[in-house]
């Protein structure tokens, strides 16, 4: 949401031109303008090659945006968080895969019914 905040105070319109911010060609487009690059075209050579012949116009247009210092901070940040989120993620999936492993190990077996060694008149279990 940082980022998407970000992208419409800057004017970019993100959505016409790639339709996931942090997908491939989202986050290399979101790193070229961080490091200063701002020609349409150059930023269009960073798409994917079917969004370069799909969306090359709008992709150009989209990309014309105001480039006022704040808002590139803001996209620093949120791509900062983003990238923290990600990281954080990592590290909790090999656990998250290592505990259902742990919760299935060998079953006990379940205890049998007490046997009755006197005559019918007598109750067994109790």
């Amino acid at each position: 949401l940082h980022l998407q905040k970000a992208f419409e105070r800057m004017r970019v319109k993100r959505p016409d031109v790639i339709s996931d911010g942090t997908g491939v060609s989202g986050l290399k487009l979101i790193r070229a303008l961080l490091a200063g690059a701002r020609d349409p075209e150059r930023l269009l050579a960073l798409c994917d090659p079917q969004v370069q012949k799909k969306k090359a116009e709008r992709v150009r247009e989209g990309l014309r945006g105001t480039w006022k210092e704040e808002h590139l901070l803001a996209l620093r940040r949120g791509l900062e968080a983003w990238e923290f989120y990600q990281r954080q993620i990592a590290e909790c999936d090999p656990a998250l895969e290592r505990v259902p492993r742990q919760m299935t190990g060998p079953e006990e077996p379940a205890p049998s019914a007490p046997r009755c060694r006197a005559g019918p008149t007598i109750r067994c279990g109790k």
